[in-house]
């Protein structure tokens, strides 16, 4: 009785997450659709085409391509809600041919009181999901890149523990237009992966985005399983402005809303510093559906010059 209990409150804690990404329909690991970039939270996560440094390995893997020599991300997730807790860190560099990149993303809920059938309190447990990734980007013309990323995934639910894995293929395209930057991408996430004995539902995510002398402007259509006919479709929205201030200094503000309602906003701010730019991101994001509160993306990024 007592490992029923545990398994309970370890598949109620679980549940809570799942709610994260989805509703009223089965959804095997929804903690692989939580962003790893917080300019992509600011953006309302319309990013696909915007993706340019090492969250590509989540975003669209073919944004790896675009990095000149390496870069370094980093998120932490504030004020989740309900305990949940998600970190996220990646890095890429060049190579002769190509892009390589890694990342690791940790998601779950600490500290779980677990009772006994007498409602004795027997211990606390965790609920873990931990997914290190390594991603490949390259770039056959200068207008087009490809990118796929492998991850692992390990969830551990205290009295369960399941393994899987996942492969994303990502495309982008690039063409200026009358002084415009044009982008237009289509990242396959969960082309093929399972956890445990349950398959991944294919994402499909097409994104364009548009930068005009430092005026952004994006939009994601997301399938949410390709396998469902039924799964939900949305669209996400995004806008920014980044400016370069005395050559040195950048600043970079953001807003954009989810599923087209619910609205989000973050800041960039960075240096120059000789042969590499250090910037610290922000963004304060509204979670989906009413039993999630308010929370907050903190991230530091390095890139090389």
């Amino acid at each position: 009785m007592k490992n029923l209990l545990h398994i309970a409150a370890a598949f109620m804690f679980f549940g809570v997450l799942l709610f994260q990404s989805v509703v009223a329909q089965n959804y095997a690991a929804p903690y692989l659709q939580f962003s790893t970039s917080v300019e992509a939270a600011g953006f309302g996560n319309a990013f696909t085409a915007l993706t340019d440094d090492a969250t590509s390995t989540y975003w669209n893997p073919a944004g790896l391509a675009l990095i000149k020599s390496y870069s370094f991300t980093s998120l932490s997730a504030i004020n989740l809600g309900l305990d949940r807790q998600f970190q996220s860190a990646a890095f890429a560099f060049r190579l002769p041919l190509g892009v390589l990149g890694a990342s690791f993303a940790s998601s779950g809920v600490k500290d779980i009181m677990g009772y006994d059938d007498n409602n004795s309190k027997t211990g606390s447990f965790n609920v873990m999901n931990t997914v290190p990734a390594l991603s490949y980007a390259l770039a056959p013309n200068e207008n087009v890149s490809i990118g796929t990323t492998f991850k692992y995934i390990r969830q551990d639910l205290n009295v369960q523990i399941d393994n899987g894995y996942s492969v994303d293929f990502g495309l982008r395209y690039r063409a200026e237009m009358l002084g415009t930057d044009v982008t237009t991408s289509v990242m396959f996430q969960n082309f093929s992966g399972k956890v445990g004995v349950n398959d991944l539902p294919r994402v499909l995510r097409l994104g364009a985005g548009i930068n005009l002398k430092g005026i952004v402007a994006a939009a994601d259509f997301v399938f949410e399983d390709m396998n469902d006919i039924k799964s939900r479709k949305i669209l996400n929205i995004g806008f920014g402005y980044q400016a370069t201030v005395q050559e040195n200094f950048i600043f970079e503000a953001r807003t954009g809303f989810q599923q087209t309602q619910y609205p989000s906003a973050g800041i960039g701010i960075g240096a120059k510093l000789g042969v590499l730019i250090a910037k610290i991101d922000y963004a304060f994001v509204t979670e989906p559906y009413s039993i999630f509160s308010q929370s907050h993306r903190v991230g530091l990024s390095i890139t090389g010059l």
